[in-house]
């Protein structure tokens, strides 16, 4: 059920608008609705996903990111050859978690 349909019911769709200066309102626009991305999205902003990779980039020692930006690597090269490889593991855990508690 789209947030504009919670929200304008209620009275509260004014209120919110005039806080935030946002319409609450789901825009199909996004391509989200009928799609695996629109299942998927969700579900990497999950607390489980954050806590397992927060503790698994606080181990990558100082050295690795030292020795990237000495070969030039900019911090989203450092991130896409070095970080995402190297997370493997920890994604298809979270895929797996996802999976069987989901």
């Amino acid at each position: 059920m789209p947030l504009r349909l919670l929200v304008e019911p209620s009275g509260q769709d004014g209120l919110v608008q005039a806080i935030t200066g946002w319409r609450p309102e789901v825009s199909a626009n996004w391509s989200l609705l009928n799609s695996y991305v629109g299942l998927i999205f969700p579900l990497m902003a999950s607390a489980t996903a954050t806590f397992l990779f927060r503790q698994f980039f606080l181990t990558i020692p100082d050295e690795l990111c030292d020795a990237a930006r000495m070969d030039g690597a900019s911090p989203l090269r450092f991130f896409g050859t070095i970080l995402l490889p190297m997370s493997r593991p920890n994604l298809a855990a979270l895929c797996i978690i996802f999976f069987l508690f989901g």
